[in-house]
């Protein structure tokens, strides 16, 4: 139930001799009001003003059949301007269109989610951020109501990734810094790395090449403190013919299972060779972006 204070009152541009602004009881400003466009009334469910078509206009307080409260604005019974809308989930303290959010707003949920940004037809869309009780944090742009274009997460208050999102995922272009110090530079899909890109470890490990559902999978050349390997990747282990280069010297091998077992002589043609000044060309590439 709904209630309001019945000491309110309504000046009604009245002035009083003093020229100051007389304030009238509720009871009086309803007589008065009876021969005017606007009346303010008290119903089941609203309170409020109306137009003398009986059409809620103003301000009032109206509470839905499925529980949800509404304190704001109204323009020819529809909810229009600035106002409150209290739900059983949370609340939303913003503007309002024809009777959906529509512009900008604050939506804070009780599971502690909360959304600051701008809205259109009840759905996310523009710029905003989202804020989780663990300090999580997203800010970017929206699309119908979910992550798509350019964002930044935030993981547990940390920078963890920052690029391209396309509904709710990471996908496209982006950088993840993980918790354990990786960082990659690249390609994502799913929210998983895939694509090409170059994958750096704190002690200064590098990879450069392709990946598949989250690991090295594909061409690539894996840079380490003394060796640097050039061949095929298969779920993160070097598989078949390789180049091995340690101290300019050049070896070629067959590898099985991330292991070697057998050196090639140096006649010996390795298939991929062509494409190993193609990818340090694009590793160089990558890292001036």
């Amino acid at each position: 139930n709904l209630n309001i204070n019945e000491s309110m009152a309504f000046n009604n541009n009245e002035q009083n001799n003093s020229g100051e602004n007389q304030f009238i009881s509720q009871d009086q400003y309803m007589t008065e009001q009876s021969s005017s466009s606007l009346s303010f009334l008290k119903t089941k469910n609203y309170i409020g003003a109306r137009d003398s078509n009986g059409l809620k206009t103003g301000f009032g307080i109206e509470k839905k059949q499925d529980g949800t409260i509404y304190k704001g604005v109204y323009q020819q019974d529809k909810i229009e301007g600035f106002g409150i809308q209290i739900r059983d989930d949370g609340t939303f303290k913003g503007e309002f269109e024809e009777g959906r959010t529509c512009g900008y707003g604050i939506n804070a949920m009780k599971n502690g989610v909360e959304y600051n940004g701008e809205w259109m037809d009840d759905m996310l869309f523009g710029v905003g951020y989202e804020i989780w009780r663990d300090k999580s944090k997203f800010e970017g742009e929206y699309n119908n109501g979910t992550k798509n274009g350019i964002g930044t997460f935030y993981s547990n208050g940390k920078l963890a990734y920052q690029g391209e999102w396309n509904n709710n995922n990471m996908e496209g272009f982006g950088i993840y810094t993980y918790p354990d110090g990786r960082e990659y530079t690249g390609e994502w899909k799913g929210n998983k790395m895939e694509g090409y890109g170059i994958l750096n470890w704190p002690d200064g490990k590098i990879f450069v090449g392709e990946f598949r559902e989250d690991v090295q999978d594909g061409f690539g050349i894996f840079y380490s403190r003394k060796k640097i390997y050039v061949g095929i990747w298969k779920n993160s282990i070097l598989e078949g013919e390789a180049i091995i280069i340690e101290n300019n010297k050049v070896k070629k091998q067959l590898w099985e299972d991330g292991r070697p077992y057998e050196t090639l002589p140096n006649e010996h043609k390795i298939v991929f060779e062509k494409y190993i000044e193609k990818f340090i060309k694009e590793k160089k590439h990558f890292i001036s972006k």
